[in-house]
């Protein structure tokens, strides 16, 4: 079973399964391109009050309803909002994915996406109100920069590196600790990670996950979670109520915000801990960082901080 199949429609406050591909969403309408300028999308955003926003990645979608939060690149600090109409979004706003919207038959652009390099749907916006589409529709239609093809990813780590990851470590914000999750997918961060020294950074055993998001749930323990995908991480804050589970996938809702994980594409986990913040980081068998969940900053981190203790370390042989 699939996180995108048809039955999962209604964690995503969508009656209908929704296209994956750019070959597919072109069935829709006519797409029209806003180029690689995420900031243009993430500024325009702020001003959406009912839109339908969501990521998703090979293992993790969240979704929610309403706009978007304050304006936060890679160079911003670290913030995620208490509104609960609000969603944040960090982006690479030096490269960007590629951005398209949808020009419907009604002459509306519907909604607006983003690809990565195997044109396939990560980031997307949809609208219905009359004001949402007017803002939509502000966006400069830009045509796509030619996608390079990516660097093979070297198991070899160079030594300035990691040097540098452990000299900057401690004095590094929680929005640099999130940047090396966006820049590059969080491939040379989890590869830093076993380095960075104790106490620091620890790799935990995947099997306790499903309980771990269980207990969040029934304790009704509000938390922040991030989605990756190419040059976005989206951001949501609060408690969640366990909508049901399947074969390891794990379905969740909290008011019109919903979360949703196939624990059984999870390869790695990993604590991390910098000054007060620690968060718990998940990646894929080929070294992509799929999510986080940390502490709510409006609520006290020392139980968080248990929780994370409380995980079973992966003892090296």
């Amino acid at each position: 079973m699939s996180l995108c199949a048809s039955d999962t429609a209604n964690c995503f406050l969508s009656q209908k399964q929704l296209p994956d591909t750019l070959k597919e969403i072109k069935s829709q309408g006519t797409v029209v391109p806003l180029g690689n300028n995420i900031a243009a999308l993430a500024l325009a955003g702020v001003q959406w009050e009912n839109a339908l926003i969501s990521t998703r990645n090979d293992a993790v979608i969240i979704a929610g309803i309403g706009g978007y939060g304050r304006y936060q690149s890679t160079a911003c600090t670290f913030n995620v909002t208490h509104s609960e109409h609000r969603l944040d979004i960090r982006v690479n706003a030096e490269s960007g994915p590629n951005l398209s919207r949808i020009l419907s038959g009604n002459g509306l652009f519907s909604s607006a996406f983003s690809t990565d390099d195997a044109e396939l749907i990560q980031h997307r916006v949809q609208v219905d109100t009359l004001r949402d589409h007017a803002i939509l529709s502000m966006i400069e239609t830009i045509p796509h920069t030619e996608i390079t093809q990516e660097p093979t990813i070297s198991d070899i780590l160079h030594l300035s590196t990691v040097r540098r990851a452990i000299e900057s470590w401690d004095d590094s914000d929680p929005g640099s600790h999130l940047n090396d999750m966006v820049l590059d997918e969080g491939r040379t961060r989890l590869q830093c990670l076993p380095h960075v020294g104790k106490g620091r950074a620890w790799q935990v055993a995947s099997y306790p996950l499903c309980s771990f998001l269980t207990f969040l749930c029934d304790r009704k323990i509000s938390f922040i979670r991030g989605v990756v995908a190419k040059g976005i991480l989206q951001l949501d804050r609060g408690p969640l109520v366990m909508d049901h589970t399947s074969n390891g996938l794990m379905f969740m809702q909290g008011g019109s915000r919903s979360f949703s994980i196939d624990t059984k594409k999870i390869y790695q986990l990993w604590v991390t801990a910098f000054g007060q913040h620690w968060q718990l980081e998940l990646y894929s068998r080929d070294g992509k960082a799929l999510a986080i969940f940390a502490a709510d900053p409006f609520y006290p981190k020392d139980h968080w901080r248990d929780l994370l203790n409380a995980l079973p370390p992966v003892v090296n042989r």
